[in-house]
């Protein structure tokens, strides 16, 4: 072995000393291994003969070097060492590798393979699903949660496939998207890369819902329906979240209660809604609606508990509430609106009631307060501005939280009590603002408490040194502060004390003037402060309307308005002792302090009121409101009534509110004041059929003080949002009756007429204001029994609880909107005019309540109860024309004639375009109107409104329906359909109040109506419907005029007022088209002329008078120039003059005394049968309604026979007919009466003469009576004939055309007239008997006058029939008889000439001269004129005397008897018409009366009569007339004419006129008895009454015939005053008139004075002496051949006769040659100068007498100054003319000086003014006396008495009457035979004194000649 060293092998060192190359390791423990060759250290390599430690290098980068290396060995694949050094090879860390050998480094793993363990040499390519970059680590990731990988390899995580949208990638490495991932979850959205994690993070958005696998991309396509909400990450499964009540959900509604989606306020959806229009309205509950708060406007709500709309979702759908009727509560308003435009409006009314809340300061002392500012509302800035202190010794009350009255001081002076109250003190204020006010305090005196030992805990008392303080119980806490006294009490001084305890916790603490204190009641005093603006009306005053006057009823509530007052409160105490911090110092500053709080304005006090308020206006009585709506720009959308409505409210109103108990139980009829429901628009307005989207025009009349408020509700929450649409979009107007009657005038404010106070609702202060006055409308319930009612008669009663207003719908007649009619629910009926409530307290109720004047209601004062009976209304508007264009159901009367839309009439011929008229508007300036006045004839045309307009109407009637009734449109002509009333009425004649407030004896309208005195008060509307004739096929039913007319024709009385004077409708354009419902209505309203109100009598009764004077005064001129022509024009030399006052004695006298004493049985009797059949008094101007007595009798009782039960409609027409069969009844007694009167009973002494010389006694008597009968019975048939036939001519004057053509019928009946009277006087045959038979035609025919067209055609009648009658007295009656006696003379002449010569042909006795004295036999008859003509005119005129007399009452009887007769209304002519014309008829009276005189004086100039001395004459014989009746006399004059005998003895005598007056009486009776039958249709022989009746008109008239009759005999009328003129007769005065007799002792004084002058012997020889030739000369025409031919037998006797008496030698047949000469007589010079002297005395005398006559008629007295009589008076001298001569002359020895015996008589003269009967026994007594005095008499062979020898007695007319008595007396004892007459006056002769010739002297013969003559001159008479 070789020792040396041997090379250490490789792989190990040997270090030294190696001793083998066994290789041991070197341990420590362990000495081999020091010598064994070591390896290699690790890290190195060791070649061979390696002897270091170190080796032999480190071993190389890219190797390693374990141990014992001795080569380094190349690091493996995936390995690597990097140093040197390396002991063994590092495997590459995981994320690197290394693919070769000796690396020194591992690479990175490449991006997109995984190196995931040591050592790697080959990359693993990253799998599927996964991914791995450079950055990430060793190994691959997988892909990221949400993301996948189809490919391996992925180099980073962006190589990762995002999960795609709507997958969810819950899981990493995900290659495959079908079954490695699921897709989105419903009710998400998932996006790209969506992993379990994020799936849930994005939910589906809110309004939407998601499906499974819902990507982002579709996550708003799925929109959430409507109807449900889909809130966020809602599913598909999950729409079933329907949409709450009270929300609506569109389409994509993101949660259950949207804001968006929310319904508007009060609405509410059903579940699931998706629009807005699903949103319902929601009623409220009754017992949820707010209560009105007074202290809190913005409560103001309001209620409909009715409504109903359409849904805005299904048309279909009608959704109603009916709180009233159903269990549904009532609809909110939820807004209000008040859409008024101020700027173009009226201004609104202003609140005048005074309010005052507080003063500022409230306390204070007299030392820091002297002015107290006031606040409160509506104060006034004027002149009475007061402000009231009073002082009370109350404490205060005040309000706690629940506004009660609390006062825990003196519990019983609560409340403002007045008893305790002490006015101190009135201050005028200053005003400020509407809001405050400032007012001086007023000195003030503390009050004196009086204790009167009150010494009780808890009150006033004053201590020693007289403070007050209040004496107050200890509480524990005083005690403990040691405040109290031994008696346990405190003493408050202080004027502040703390409250208690016990205040603070029960609320009464005053907590004034801070928390916790309240003032010391003893140490102030409280002072109540009042407002007023007026200085009468005071705030504090309690304000109460009670709802009626009637008392204990209490269904309504009283409206009040509650007082209001500030309170002051006086601090009186200054004391040291102040507690609480309150002394003198402090309070000043306390005070000023609580000022400075207390002025700071509060909305609550001093804010605007919007909703109480503003918008209200005020209309007074009949004002209107004309309300235009301007929703011209409104939507399409919103919809009226169901989106919003308009209300209008009213005050005063009251209407029932439901509400509910505190028990929330719901309370019906619960009444609100004021009402809170507006009022019912017109159904016009309501119709569907107008649109509403333009402007609408609304009216509202007043009819009674109102205010009215307009506002637009919306009650759709839906349309909220609209409210500005309806902001300034109404305007106000109101207007005001001021044209019929002006009480203001222009631009002034003085008020000309009445004013009144405004209604209390309105107004507080109660303001004055002017009267108002309209034309009113009465429309009655009789008229419906007519003419259906129509159907806009006013509502009454409860119907105005909302406002007594009536609203109309105002439509022009430019717009489109359609004619609405209003739904008939009910035709007004007889209910419609009855008490609507059970008794009549509940009615006054009603009616003071709702203020109502259309009732029936009357309280009676004397018997204090109350009646209903409801008969008319008076409407402001006009009936039956309704649904106008303009106006709606109610037309205004004042507002349509006073509307600025009245035009003038179209330019035609009758008004041009320069027609003066055209200068002037329609409505003149009030300052241009000019009125023609009744005497303003020059002005002739007023300036005054006219008014014309057409109104398109419609029919509200169902016109295919005909009415049992007639409707109005189917009035007939001449039907009233209503009445206006002529002149205004104001607003308590319209109402029937007394004043503005209730009263019991408020009356309503028909109160004014039934006080009206006349019926002409009242204008009928009377119906025209004349074109309806000439419609083809009639015009009786279902016939509609197209075109009605309305004229109204008045008269401006003055430039203030007007009256309304005729009214007329007439309907035109007649069709019978039932489906047309228009019609046209024409308006016009016209000013009358000077010529158009004379005729319509529109003036006062003044102007008439004028006029009908001056037509008195023409028909008398129109006479005198007659007269005038005809005397200058006369024939005769010597025409009579015209003896005015002898002629109008001689005929009006005993014309107007003997009318007036037939009238008055005959008014008695009419008086008597009215009263029998109606019960009430006769009026010409009656009263317009007159309750008339209601008689059981006759009233209750059936009208025929065969009637089954009585008929209440009956009774006005029975009364009526029984009327006229009362007339008929006297009539007739009237005719057969006066045919007993003409024709009498008795027979004469001459009829018996007549027929003694061939018939028995008898014979006579029979034959005499039948003749008479006959007569009588001749007279009566004739008349009834007449009446009959004047009856067809009245009947015959109601023709239409008979006025069209009065004039040729009045010439036509004139001429008739003549024809017919011969024929009456034929069948009469006597003048007498015809003459009131032709008047009463004369008569009828005036009054068919009354016919003519108009007043002027009647004057114009009259006119023509004054001068047809000239005519017919000049011409007619004078030449007609002689014309038909010449033609009956000739042919009579003719027969007998015939006749001779038939018989000269035959007989020889026959000769020429016979036929030719037949020829001139009627030629002598004829020749002279006779008294005929003159008694045939005469009486002519007097009949027209009569009927001018009788005419008044006739047209009386009109009057009285209209609706009986019914004539004026044939006529139409009115009630008052009627009055003037019996004006007319009494004033032309006189007028007539003269003008017949001059038209008498005419005739006497013409024709040469002689009528005043026949007048004067035929007077004269009935003055000495021989009996009382002056038919009773047996002497006719046998020289007159037959027929005329009796006319001619009734001497036209006041007899005569009352004959004439009651005959002339039964035919008009007749006549007009049988019109009132007529008229009533009334069957007198089927009335039960019929005999009853007849009896009563028989008794009565049997009572006043023979009460009349005693009273004539009792006051001795018509007594023989002149018995003396038939001493030579002796008639028994059996022979009276039946049933008349004394009528009258004497006539007037001028005709005592004419009859004392005729009969006095002095006058009958100066009348012979002066008119002997004259007699003489006029022989010959008063013994005319025809009265020789017929009297020539009694001429010749009665002359014998009284030549006789004087000589029988004497014959009447030759005197002229037998009567011995007389001659001169001579007188001796004494007896010339005895006559001479007694001429110069004579003469002497006379004209003293004409000096003094003045005197005595001056002297004399109007009434006896005996027995006070006023008739026959006449002067009688108390010193005889005789000796007062003697005295004068014996004073005076010059000759006779007027003037000294003027004065002479005043001095000496005295006289005594008697009466006829008084004179006679004033005579007599003085005669006695005489008698006495002298002591003489003589003694008649028989032993009476002679007379004294006075002397020559000149005898008065008394005297002498009493001489003949005692003659009368003397013959009757001589006479044997009383039956002496005046034909047997011979019989005389045969008595001792008559026998043997008288021996007389040549002075005897010359006066018995005389004597003869004045005998002859007599009987010729």
């Amino acid at each position: 072995m070789n020792g040396s060293p041997k090379p250490c092998p490789r792989g190990v060192i040997c270090l030294g000393g190696c001793a083998h190359n066994k290789t041991l390791d070197w341990l420590p423990s362990s000495q081999e291994g020091r010598m064994a060759p070591q390896l290699c250290p690790e890290g190195s390599f060791c070649t061979a003969q390696e002897g270091s430690l170190n080796g032999s290098g480190q071993c190389f980068p890219g190797h390693y070097c374990p141990k014992g290396t001795f080569d380094p060995i190349p690091v493996p694949s995936g390995t690597f060492s990097e140093k040197s050094g390396s002991i063994v090879p590092t495997l590459c860390f995981p994320g690197s590798y290394s693919s070769s050998r000796a690396s020194r480094k591992c690479r990175l793993c490449p991006a997109g393979y995984s190196c995931e363990g040591y050592g790697t040499y080959i990359p693993r390519l990253c799998n599927a699903g996964t991914y791995r970059s450079l950055s990430d680590s060793i190994s691959c990731k997988s892909c990221p949660v949400g993301t996948f990988s189809p490919y391996s390899g992925n180099s980073d995580s962006s190589e990762c496939l995002p999960c795609p949208s709507g997958r969810v990638c819950g899981q990493q490495t995900v290659t495959n998207l079908t079954t490695a991932t699921l897709p989105c979850s419903e009710g998400f959205v998932c996006g790209t890369a969506t992993d379990r994690t994020s799936q849930f993070d994005h939910p589906c958005p809110a309004g939407f819902y998601c499906p499974a696998g819902h990507t982002p991309g579709k996550q708003y396509g799925n929109m959430c329906r409507g109807g449900v909400y889909c809130v966020r990450g809602t599913a598909t499964s999950h729409t079933s979240n329907l949409c709450p009540e009270g929300y609506y959900c569109s389409p994509g509604t993101p949660g259950p209660k949207p804001l968006t989606g929310r319904c508007p306020r009060q609405t509410k959806t059903m579940l699931g809604s998706s629009m807005l229009t699903e949103c319902m309205v929601v009623d409220t509950a009754v017992c949820d609606k707010v209560k009105v708060n007074p202290y809190d406007t913005s409560e103001d709500m309001s209620y409909y508990p009715q409504y109903s709309y359409t849904s805005l979702v299904d048309p279909e759908t009608q959704i109603v509430f009916d709180s009233l009727s159903s269990s549904t509560g009532e609809l909110t308003v939820l807004e209000k609106i008040i859409p008024t435009n101020h700027s173009g409006s009226t201004t609104p009314w202003k609140n005048n009631t005074v309010e005052v809340f507080r003063s500022c300061p409230s306390y204070g002392s007299i030392d820091n307060v002297d002015v107290l500012t006031l606040i409160g509302r509506n104060f006034r800035k004027s002149n009475v501005l007061t402000c009231r202190f009073t002082f009370t010794e109350c404490q205060e009350p005040y309000l706690d939280d629940t506004n009660s009255e609390v006062n825990d001081f003196m519990p019983e002076c609560q409340g403002l009590n007045h008893a305790n109250l002490t006015i101190h003190s009135l201050q005028p204020a200053q005003y400020i603002s509407d809001t405050r006010i400032s007012c001086r305090l007023p000195n003030f005196t503390p009050r004196n408490i009086d204790l009167n030992g009150n010494t009780d805990e808890n009150s006033c008392q004053v201590d020693n040194r007289g403070f007050f303080f209040w004496q107050k119980t200890c509480t524990l806490q005083d005690n403990l502060l040691g405040l109290c006294d031994s008696n346990m009490n405190i003493r408050l001084y202080s004027p502040v004390v703390p409250c208690s305890e016990e205040n603070i916790a029960s609320g009464s603490c005053q907590n004034n003037p801070s928390t916790g204190l309240q003032f010391n009641p003893c140490s102030t005093q409280q002072v109540i402060v009042e407002v007023s603006n007026n200085g009468i009306m005071f705030s504090g005053e309690q304000f109460i309307v009670p709802h009626t006057v009637y008392p204990n009823i209490h269904n309504h509530e009283d409206y009040k308005i509650p007082k209001s007052f500030a309170r002051f409160r006086y601090l009186i105490n200054k004391h040291e002792n102040s507690t609480f911090g309150w002394n003198e110092q402090s309070e000043k500053g306390i005070v000023e302090m609580d000022k400075s709080i207390c002025l700071q304005a509060r909305h609550s006090e001093e804010g605007v009121r919007k909703k109480r308020e503003l918008g209200w206006f005020h209309l007074t009585f009949m004002e209107q409101g004309h309300l235009s709506l301007d929703f011209r720009h409104l939507p399409d959308t919103l919809k009226y009534n169901e989106h919003y409505k308009v209300a209008i409210y009213v005050r005063p109103s009251r209407c029932s509110d439901s509400t509910c108990n505190n028990n929330r139980v719901k309370e019906l009829g619960k009444e609100a004041l004021p009402c809170r429901q507006p009022l019912v628009l017109p159904q016009w307005f309501l119709d569907d059929a107008v649109n509403k989207n333009q402007i609408l025009n609304l009216t509202l009349l007043a009819l009674d003080d109102t205010l009215f408020k307009v506002e637009v509700h919306l009650i759709h929450g839906l349309f909220l949002a609209s409210s500005d649409f309806f902001l300034s979009t109404l305007t106000v107007q109101v207007s005001s009756p001021a044209r019929s009657r002006v009480n203001r005038e222009p631009n002034s404010e003085e008020v000309r007429g009445e004013v009144r106070r405004i209604s209390p609702y309105v107004s507080w202060e109660e303001q004055v204001t002017d009267m108002e006055y309209i034309f009113a409308i009465k429309y009655s319930a009789e008229y419906a029994t007519v003419i259906s009612s129509p159907l806009n008669l006013p509502p009454r009663f409860s119907a105005y609880q909302r406002g007594r207003v009536l609203l109309s719908m105002n439509v022009t007649e430019d717009n489109n909107s359609p004619i609405v009619r209003d739904k008939i629910s009910e035709i007004p009926s007889h209910k419609y005019w009855e008490n609507p409530e059970p008794s009549f307290g509940l009615a006054k109720e009603s009616i003071d309540t709702f203020q109502e004047t259309f009732h029936g209601l009357a309280y009676d004062a004397n018997e204090k109860k109350f009646s209903y009976k409801l008969e008319h209304i008076l409407l402001p508007y006009l009936p039956f024309f309704s649904k106008c264009r303009g106006f709606d159901s109610y037309i205004t009367m004042w507002s349509l004639l006073e509307s600025q839309d009245c035009k003038l009439p179209d330019m035609n011929e009758s008004y041009p375009s320069d027609w003066w008229r055209r200068k002037f508007p329609p409505l003149p300036h009030q300052d241009d109107i000019s009125y023609v006045g009744p005497y303003d004839i020059n002005r002739f045309y007023p300036v005054s409104d006219w008014c014309e307009r057409v109104l398109s109407c419609a029919f509200e009637e169902e016109l295919e329906k005909p009415d049992i009734i007639p409707r109005w449109f189917e009035a007939t002509g001449g039907d009233k359909l209503f009445s206006v009333l002529r002149d205004p009425i104001n607003y308590y004649e319209y109402t029937g109040k007394s004043r503005t407030r209730a009263s019991l004896s408020d009356g309503g309208g028909q109160k004014f109506v039934k006080s009206l005195k006349s019926t002409e008060s009242l204008i009928p509307a009377i119906v025209k419907r004349d074109e309806a004739k000439y419609v083809k096929g009639g015009c009786n039913s279902l016939c509609f005029p197209r075109e009605i007319s309305i004229t109204i024709l008045y008269y401006q009385r003055d430039s203030h007022s007007k009256r309304l004077i005729d009214i007329s409708i007439e309907y035109k354009s007649f069709d019978k088209d039932t489906f047309r419902n228009d019609y046209e209505l024409e308006i016009k309203f016209v000013p009358l002329n000077y010529e158009e109100l004379i005729v319509k009598f529109a003036y006062d009764w003044e102007i008439y008078l004028f006029i009908f004077i001056l037509i008195g005064f023409f028909s008398i001129f129109i006479a005198i120039i007659y007269y005038g022509i005809v005397r200058i024009t006369t024939k005769l030399y010597d025409p009579p003059s015209l003896k005015m006052l002898g002629m109008l004695n001689l005929i009006a006298s005993p014309a107007f005394s003997g009318f007036i004493m037939g009238m008055v049985p005959i008014c008695l009797s009419t008086y008597a049968l009215n009263f029998f059949l109606k019960g009430y008094s006769i009026s010409i101007l009656s009263t317009a309604y007159v309750s008339s007595f209601e008689w059981a009798l006759f009233d209750r009782s059936m009208s025929h026979y065969m009637d089954t039960k009585f008929d209440p409609a009956l009774v006005e027409t029975n009364q009526q007919g029984r009327m006229g069969l009362g007339f008929v009844a006297i009539g007739l007694l009237c005719i057969v009466e006066s045919a007993f009167i003409y024709v009498p009973r008795q027979i004469s002494r001459r009829e018996k003469e007549l027929t003694k010389s061939y018939k028995s006694n008898n014979v006579v008597d029979g034959s005499t009576k039948l003749k008479k009968s006959w007569k009588r019975s001749n007279v009566i048939v004739v008349s009834f004939c007449m009446g009959l036939f004047l009856v067809s001519l009245l009947e015959w004057s109601y023709w239409k055309g008979f006025g069209t053509y009065i004039w040729e019928i009045i010439f036509a009946m004139k001429i008739f007239g003549i024809f017919l009277g011969n024929i009456v006087d034929s069948q009469l045959k006597e003048a007498l008997l015809s003459g009131p038979i032709m008047t009463s035609m004369g008569l009828i025919e005036g009054l068919m006058t009354l016919a003519a067209k108009d007043f002027i055609d009647f004057l114009l009648s009259y006119i023509v029939g004054f001068g047809f009658m000239i005519l017919e007295r000049m011409y007619i009656n004078p030449c007609l008889s002689s014309v038909i006696d010449e033609v009956g003379s000739k042919l009579s002449k003719i027969r007998r000439v015939i006749t001779v010569s038939i018989f000269s042909m035959f007989s020889t006795n026959y000769e020429t001269q016979d036929v030719n004295n037949v020829l001139t036999e009627n030629d002598d008859l004829n020749n002279g004129a006779a008294v005929e003509p003159i008694l045939e005119n005469y009486h002519s005129s007097c009949c027209d005397t009569l009927s001018l007399l009788y005419t008044p009452y006739i047209i009386f009887l009109l009057a009285v008897f209209r609706d009986e007769t019914g004539m004026a209304k044939l006529y139409g002519i009115k009630e008052q018409d009627l009055l003037y014309y019996f004006l007319f008829a009494f004033v032309i009276i006189p007028f007539q009366i003269i003008a017949d005189m001059f038209i008498h004086g005419s005739l006497s100039c013409m024709y040469g009569w002689k009528l005043y001395d026949y007048i004067f004459y035929a007077n004269y014989r009935f003055l000495q007339r021989e009996t009382k009746w002056k038919g009773f006399e047996d002497s006719h004059d046998e020289c007159i004419d037959e027929s005329l005998r009796s006319v001619d003895q009734m001497c036209f005598s006041n007899q005569f006129y009352l004959v004439m007056t009651i005959h002339v009486n039964g035919i008009v009776y007749l006549v007009l008895g049988i019109e009132m039958m007529i008229r009533s249709q009334y069957n007198m022989f089927g009335d039960p009454v019929m005999p009853i009746m007849c009896l009563y008109v028989f008794l009565i008239t049997g009572i006043i015939k023979s009460t009349i009759i005693w009273l004539s005999r009792f006051l001795n009328i018509w007594e023989i005053k002149h018995k003396n003129t038939a001493w030579h007769l002796i008639v028994p005065e059996q022979n009276e008139i039946p049933g008349w007799s004394d009528i009258k002792k004497s006539i007037n004084h001028d005709a005592f004075t004419m009859n004392k002058r005729m009969t006095e012997e002095s006058f009958k020889h100066r009348f012979l002496n002066y008119n002997r030739s004259w007699l003489i000369n006029q022989l010959p025409d008063l013994l005319t051949p025809q009265i020789m031919r017929r009297n020539r037998p009694d001429l010749i006797d009665q002359f014998a006769k009284a030549l006789n008496t004087l000589n029988p030698a004497i014959s009447s047949d030759s005197e002229a040659e037998k009567a011995p000469k007389f001659g001169a007589p001579s007188l001796n010079g004494k007896s010339r100068n005895l006559l001479r002297w007694w001429a110069q005395q004579g003469r002497r005398r006379v004209k003293m007498k004409e000096v003094v006559q003045p005197l005595i008629l001056k002297a004399r007295n109007p009434h006896c100054e005996c027995c006070l009589s006023r008739a026959s008076l006449q002067v009688d001298l108390v010193h005889s003319f005789e000796n007062l001569d003697q005295k004068f002359s014996v004073e005076n020895h010059t000759s006779f000086n007027q003037v000294l015996w003027r004065k002479f008589w005043i001095k000496h003269q005295r006289y005594q003014t008697l009466c006829y009967k008084c004179l006679n026994d004033y005579r007599k007594n003085k005669n006695i006396e005489l008698e006495t005095l002298t002591g003489k008499s003589q003694k008649y062979k028989d032993g009476g008495n002679i007379a004294h020898a006075w002397g020559a007695i000149d005898m008065s007319s008394a005297s002498m009457d009493i001489l003949m008595r005692w003659y009368t007396t003397a013959k009757q004892v001589i006479s044997e035979d009383e039956s002496i007459s005046e034909d047997n006056e011979d019989d005389l002769l045969n008595y001792w004194w008559a026998q043997g010739p008288l021996n007389i002297n040549k002075e005897a013969k010359t006066i018995a000649t005389m004597w003869l003559r004045t005998a002859r001159a007599r009987i010729q008479k």
